[in-house]
């Protein structure tokens, strides 16, 4: 029941790639870093679950977590068409900053 899903670099970071893989049933999200852009103290990357057209907050990781392995987040979440990371001020945003969006990719 688990879907791979390839986030692809934006226009701004053509380079970037993130996979993540949700689970449907159990709402459950994790993701892999396969390249991201060093960021620094002052930032940190938030995950985005595009649900009904609307951004729902997955989370927040700073750059050394988002190097490990295999991230697990911390929150769940039913039908999402799409994920994506961006760029958000320390501890993260409320909405996300789109002109920030690093990777995005439909489910």
């Amino acid at each position: 029941d688990t879907k791979k899903i390839e986030l692809k670099g934006t226009p701004a970071q053509p380079d970037a790639s993130v996979s993540v893989f949700w689970n449907s049933q159990t709402q459950d999200v994790a993701f892999t870093v396969n390249n991201l852009p060093a960021l620094g103290d002052d930032k940190d990357y938030q995950l985005w679950a595009i649900v009904d057209g609307k951004p729902t907050d997955m989370g927040v990781m700073n750059y050394k977590d988002a190097l490990a392995a295999i991230v697990s987040g911390d929150k769940k979440v039913a039908n999402a068409q799409a994920f994506a990371i961006t760029i958000e001020p320390k501890g993260g945003s409320k909405e996300p900053t789109l002109s920030d969006m690093v990777v995005v990719g439909n489910v």
